[in-house]
């Protein structure tokens, strides 16, 4: 498990089951390989739950899996809210399986210990590094602890927020738990679905530019780029859409209006799936 269950919360689940926290075992973890979605919980409402069963589905589909269907993955979550309501916080789906039988195996649920931005974040922006790595299988959300474990020492030793991974040809691809975007002479630009994860906000984001006319470029962009940039952010659930003030040497200008156009907007998206009006 690369996220640790947060023992501060009282349940969690295992398939259709839910469990008091202090019952939790490592003999409970079956061997195999991961497939998971980390969402958001605010005053217990997950937010846009739909479309991370979806994409959950989807990476279980691409791999070959047979698995429970999202309406059966959506009641045993709602089930474990009700139970284990909580403020703010992320909750995290692990999907197990067979790799040689491509077996189903597990579904664990559990609430991981959640950092967000803060609004100093938001208004001044956050530091990137870049790290030469990129993501095996992009398609699908299998957790990778070698991939992990170089993000998180990078991250930790240049004392930056993320860590942007580079493909061997040069071009930035994401974030290691995050997608990237530029602005660019008034344009949005952000690496093709192929090379990347495609994130539940990054793909909100992509919908905010097309109804609003914002003019977006979906390309490979190669780092010799980012000193001919305006501006950038990156996308998740944790971070929603979060400027960048510098990557690496390079300093950046926070405060773009597009870029803010692009957080309110957003802002907006969660607000109204917050309210159980969604737009």
């Amino acid at each position: 498990m690369l996220y640790p269950l947060d023992r501060g919360e009282r349940f969690f689940l295992v398939n259709d089951r839910i469990f008091e926290t202090q019952e939790f075992a490592t003999n409970m973890i079956p061997k195999g390989e991961v497939i998971y979605e980390v969402f958001r919980v605010v005053g217990s409402k997950p937010i846009f739950l739909r479309e991370h069963l979806d994409r959950l589905f989807k990476s279980c589909l691409k791999t070959g899996i047979n698995c429970p269907t999202v309406e059966e993955f959506a009641r045993n979550i709602l089930n474990l809210l009700e139970k284990n309501p909580v403020s703010e916080k992320n909750l995290k789906i692990s999907l197990f399986f067979d790799p040689d039988r491509l077996e189903f195996l597990q579904l664990l649920a559990y609430f991981i210990d959640s950092r967000y931005p803060t609004q100093a974040d938001y208004l001044n922006g956050i530091k990137l590094e870049m790290l030469p790595m990129e993501r095996e299988n992009p398609n699908v959300k299998l957790e990778n602890p070698k991939m992990r474990g170089a993000a998180e020492k990078a991250i930790c030793l240049s004392q930056t927020s993320e860590v942007l991974l580079v493909d061997k040809e040069g071009f930035i691809t994401e974030g290691s738990r995050s997608n990237f975007f530029v602005l660019q002479k008034g344009i949005i630009i952000t690496p093709p679905s192929n090379v990347v994860l495609e994130g539940i906000t990054r793909s909100k984001v992509l919908n905010i530019c097309k109804e609003q006319g914002i003019p977006l470029e979906i390309r490979k962009f190669h780092h010799s780029e980012l000193q001919k940039i305006d501006g950038a952010f990156i996308t998740g659930t944790s971070p929603k859409v979060l400027p960048v003030n510098r990557i690496g040497d390079i300093a950046l200008t926070v405060g773009q209006p597009i870029i803010l156009q692009i957080m309110h907007s957003f802002d907006e998206l969660f607000k109204a799936e917050l309210s159980g009006n969604p737009t």
